[in-house]
């Protein structure tokens, strides 16, 4: 078994291309083969059918939104040419918190 964390870092750096990395916020096209593809990995963790789609579909939100540069700049205050590599930490944190939920979701239902 994967474990569903070591699931995420492997659809989400490894099995991502640049091209999805550099048009899944402006083409939701883009960002369903992504996550498609991102979700590949997850099959091996035993994950239930409805946490992986759960985990896809939160992630499909995420990716596809500006949700973590309104969080970075409303929420941290960070100015923009002193953000770094904050983004993408932040970005990664709020999809861990999202598999996270989907695996207590699984222990309770």
């Amino acid at each position: 078994m994967l474990h569903p964390f070591l699931a995420h870092m492997i659809g989400d750096f490894l099995i991502q291309n640049d091209w999805m990395a550099s048009h899944k916020k402006e083409r939701s096209f883009v960002t369903l083969v992504h996550v498609f593809a991102y979700l590949i990995p997850f099959l091996l963790t035993g994950l239930n059918w409805w946490q992986i789609a759960l985990i896809g579909l939160t992630h499909f939100l995420q990716d596809r939104s500006t949700f973590v540069d309104w969080f970075v700049s409303t929420w941290k205050r960070i100015p923009n040419e002193e953000r770094g590599v904050i983004p993408l930490i932040v970005d990664q944190v709020f999809h861990l918190i999202m598999i996270q939920i989907a695996i207590w979701l699984g222990m309770i239902l």
